[in-house]
């Protein structure tokens, strides 16, 4: 999920304990963030300065990437203060950052039977359940949140965000809107108001944001006040001004992100290794009980509206987009990326049975939201660096490659705030790096394995819905349904970027948006056409 998570950043001190290590300022945000979360106000039985501070340091280490330790500290406390909401509360931390959300969620409710009249909590409470993909139950924390402390601005924005993805629309307008009136200077609630389409922004407003902007202290915040002011100043037609925000907003996260630019690398080498004899030598492993299809590609592509089209159909599931299959690969071999080589030769010698162990586990995970559908789509776009490796360990999984006018793509990754895992986005010539990379490496997979790949693009869709459909779903073996042209219709819910543009019937909007920027792009536009890639 590619959104905010609708915790505020404020100033806290940094522990005394890490002061001889150097700690980036985007670490500092989230830690500053973290700290928050842990901070427990008259429930905990100590003196002040010791078990709150020791809490506050593990989860410090852990943020600094010391996790391993940080767990085992963060276990220790809670069991050696096994009354202490502070040490639950940090473990409950731990685990809610480590993604063990059904652990974190247990943990949570046990702190609010000791303390039932917390909030911050029902708060956390809320993040979690709506982790667990428990919208009704998270709704309903957040509620009790308010009724709590009616000052409480972050149950508001966190119900906007969910009322967002189940396509409310004015209820997620009205809840932002609450929690602006109850803190101003919300900047992640004046953000996701920014992003909702439907909502414009006065010249006040705009003001205001400029304003407050500079005031902000942490680049994280500065950066989301870009990204509002670039939603803003677009729905006024200001785009000279609005590019403007989006390349400071954008040049904010690159300056902060360490991320390194690893696929040209990845893509180069598995291109060279993974031919048509490696392929074949690879073990074949036997089916699961449902058919997946892979919807593969670049973010920004079309494929929120593909899979809510193809989930329409009353035999295929849609379970969005799925981190079981990447956590899969990487469990072969963690430094996959880094170090392709020997990735390439380590998933070769691995023992067929641990693989079928870990494809079990892929289906365990994948299937917990798939009822009777004979298929689903798994929607983890970049899927599309494992093909190869997939097709070996589940033969009857399919690919649907969702492709979109290159320059219109770059710009609409370049325009959201994406989180971990596409800080190539925030810089338009790193962008065009792994634009040129990722369509490399889908030429080889599509030129090894033409009859598993079905290549559709977006525009295409939007001229010729009806025949485009029809033609996918028969590589798949099935029948057009009238419910997938209706396919707004659907009301499961949406967690990506593209949440408004599927409750909409299809339109041309999006098509040639890149022209507004023709000036601004022109590098990007240049770089991609240089490397043979088509913009036209």
């Amino acid at each position: 999920m590619n959104m905010t998570d609708g915790i505020k950043y404020i100033k806290v001190k940094s522990s005394p304990l890490r002061k001889n290590k150097k700690i980036s300022v985007k670490q500092n945000a989230s830690i500053q963030t973290s700290i928050q979360e842990c901070n427990v106000k008259g429930s905990v039985s100590f003196k002040t300065g010791s078990l709150k501070e020791k809490c506050q340091s593990v989860l410090q280490k852990y943020l600094l990437g010391e996790k391993s330790y940080a767990r085992q500290e963060a276990h220790a406390i809670y069991k050696k203060h096994p009354g202490s909401i502070a040490a639950a509360h940090l473990w409950t931390m731990i685990l809610y950052k480590d993604y063990r959300f059904k652990e974190a969620y247990a943990a949570v409710k046990k702190i609010l039977e000791k303390s039932p009249d917390d909030a911050n909590k029902y708060n956390l409470c809320g993040l979690i359940q709506r982790n667990l993909l428990l919208f009704d139950e998270a709704i309903a924390s957040y509620k009790k949140a308010v009724e709590l402390k009616p000052t409480f601005a972050d149950p508001y924005n966190n119900m906007g965000i969910i009322y967002r993805y189940s396509g409310e629309r004015e209820k997620a307008i009205k809840s932002f809107l609450k929690a602006l009136a109850l803190n101003p200077g919300f900047v992640s609630a004046r953000y996701n108001l920014a992003c909702m389409k439907g909502y414009v922004f006065s010249k006040e407003e705009i003001s205001l944001v400029e304003k407050q902007r500079e005031k902000l202290e942490l680049p994280e915040d500065k950066a989301r006040s870009d990204f509002t002011l670039y939603n803003a100043l677009l729905k006024n037609n200001e785009f000279d001004r609005a590019f403007f925000y989006l390349e400071e907003g954008n040049r904010i996260l690159f300056n902060n992100s360490k991320s390194p630019h690893i696929l040209p690398g990845y893509a180069k080498i598995i291109i060279e290794r993974f031919d048509e004899n490696y392929g074949a030598n690879l073990k074949k492993l036997g089916p699961i009980s449902k058919k997946p299809i892979f919807i593969v590609g670049m973010p920004r592509s079309g494929s929120t509206l593909l899979e809510q089209i193809l989930s329409s159909h009353s035999n295929v599931a849609g379970i969005g987009e799925s981190h079981a299959m990447p956590k899969l690969i990487h469990s072969v071999y963690r430094k996959l990326e880094a170090d392709t080589e020997t990735f390439v030769k380590v998933f070769a010698e691995t023992d067929e049975k641990q693989l079928e162990y870990l494809i079990r586990e892929y289906e365990e995970k994948a299937l917990q939201y798939v009822k009777n559908e004979a298929f689903f789509t798994d929607k983890m776009l970049n899927n599309f660096k494992y093909i190869g490796f997939i097709q070996s360990l589940i033969p009857q999984a399919r690919f649907i490659h969702i492709k979109r006018n290159p320059i219109d793509t770059c710009l609409s990754c370049f325009e959201k705030k994406f989180t971990t895992g596409h800080e190539y986005t925030y810089d338009l010539d790193t962008l065009a790096k792994h634009f040129i990379a990722y369509s490399d490496l889908m030429k080889h997979w599509l030129k090894l394995y033409p009859e598993l790949i079905y290549e559709i693009n977006y525009e295409d869709i939007v001229s010729d819905t009806e025949s485009q459909v029809r033609n996918c779903l028969s590589f798949l073996g099935l029948r057009m349904q009238k419910s997938c042209l209706e396919y707004y219709k659907n009301d499961r819910n949406v967690y990506t970027a593209s949440t408004d543009q599927v409750r909409e019937k299809i339109n041309s909007n999006s098509i040639g948006k890149w022209r507004r920027y023709e000036k601004q792009l022109a590098p990007l536009v240049k770089r991609l056409s240089k490397a043979g890639i088509d913009i036209d």
